[in-house]
């Protein structure tokens, strides 16, 4: 065996480099607390003041590569085109940051993973998973949201079996499938949970796409920095959301009454527009001076 100390540590070719790399520079502890056990090893001292220093020092080694590998790539893209780090791959600005430590500006493969589960006490769950696994999908399901097609319809198919009622569960809708809407109430439902959802989650983001976009473009974010990739990840993922948000709207006005709300199987669509729909002639007409400009703008 070989007895690691600080000055073989320093000397080696491949440690030595990392640890002179890192700044402010280790002392003589930290030096031997990282190479001085392997991850079984150093599991055995869990809980310990030499377990939780060697993690955070393995980290801090690990986000000080990461950042050095990130300026080189980002300062001389004539050597390192990001292009080609992902030309053979889909894969998004919040595992390409993960994983590689930078992002492309406008990347087109970013999405955003959401995420629906029942819960086992939910009403009709047994037959509900059923339903799921005969269309492919499982009771917990993650969905990659892209700008290309920001409401996928196994979203909506999950949705759709979720909220179904105990009247709607074995209707000749269900049994054909969820391909198309089961009932105007299911619909409804389900619309208005998307949008209140997607409302939630972009209050969730701390900085604004708009704020965002402004410090990019005055440079208030240097190009490669942290903080200008991170800011493009959350600019991906917001405006995928607001994507989202507004296909959800646009179905929901197709379901529920311009006017009153109702969601009623007999609604008809404007015969103009064609993008809201009324339970009546009554709504119709009391809905007229608020819908008459959007109308004639779609008419044209």
């Amino acid at each position: 065996s070989f007895l690691w100390t600080v000055d073989a540590a320093l000397s080696d070719p491949v440690i030595g480099t990392v640890i002179r790399s890192v700044e402010p520079p280790l002392s003589v502890d930290d030096i031997l607390a990282v190479i001085f056990f392997n991850d079984e090893e150093l599991e055995i001292c869990a809980g310990s003041s030499l377990y939780h220093l060697t993690q955070k020092l393995k980290l801090q080694i690990r986000d000080d590569y990461l950042k050095l590998l990130n300026n080189l790539i980002t300062k001389h893209p004539d050597l390192f085109p990001l292009e080609r780090f992902t030309q053979d791959d889909v894969i998004p600005n919040n595992r390409l940051l993960r994983l590689y430590g930078f992002i492309l500006p406008n990347n087109p493969h970013d999405s955003y993973d959401l995420v629906l589960t029942t819960h086992p006490q939910a009403p009709l769950y047994s037959q509900k998973v059923a339903l799921f696994e005969s269309i492919g999908l499982q009771v917990n399901s993650t969905f990659p949201l892209k700008l290309s097609d920001p409401l996928p319809l196994n979203v909506l198919q999950y949705l759709r079996i979720q909220r179904l009622s105990p009247s709607e569960i074995s209707t000749l809708a269900v049994s054909r499938g969820t391909k198309d809407r089961i009932s105007a109430r299911n619909e409804a439902e389900i619309l208005k949970a998307l949008d209140e959802a997607c409302e939630n989650l972009l209050a969730g983001f701390s900085v604004s796409l708009e704020e965002l976009e402004a410090k990019i473009a005055s440079g208030t974010y240097q190009k490669g920095s942290n903080a200008w990739a991170a800011a493009h990840v959350s600019i991906g993922e917001q405006k995928i959301l607001m994507a989202t948000l507004q296909k959800a709207k646009e179905l929901l006005a197709l379901v529920v009454c311009a006017n009153c709300g109702k969601a009623n199987e007999n609604n008809k669509r404007c015969g103009r527009c064609r993008k809201v729909v009324y339970c009546g002639i009554d709504c119709q007409k009391s809905h007229y001076k608020e819908h008459k400009v959007l109308c004639k703008t779609a008419g044209e």
